[in-house]
């Protein structure tokens, strides 16, 4: 399955369940990852959950100015970049490569549902 088809189906898919979020993109983009926002503070859970699934997702974005250096060098606290902080706090990437199945994809789908309505 091609990106495209894989982002329209998981839009799709995805799109009104609640404490879902699908970041909203503008201009170009590489398209090389699928990322959805979930509360910050059942995310881990989130993350958990999916995984006991077997399906592979990752936390790909951390605020900069959290990570050990930024903070224990440059002074930088979690509250300076709020918004960076929110988001990093509350992205998942869920999985994405070019032999992925529609089926796989609704078995994505579901699963978020799923993992949604029990955390």
């Amino acid at each position: 399955m091609v990106k495209w088809g894989y982002r329209i189906q998981c839009n799709k898919g995805l799109a009104g369940i609640p404490g879902i979020r699908i970041p909203e993109t503008r201009g170009k983009s590489a398209r090389h990852l699928y990322t959805i926002w979930v509360d910050p503070k059942r995310r881990d859970e989130f993350l958990h959950s999916i995984q006991d699934k077997e399906i592979g997702v990752a936390v790909n974005y951390r605020a900069i100015h959290t990570l050990s250096y930024f903070r224990d060098v440059l002074g930088f606290r979690p509250d300076d970049f709020p918004v960076a902080r929110r988001i990093g706090e509350s992205t998942i990437s869920l999985p994405l490569y070019p032999k992925l199945k529609a089926s796989e994809v609704d078995y994505v789908i579901e699963s978020v549902k799923e993992i949604t309505t029990q955390i």
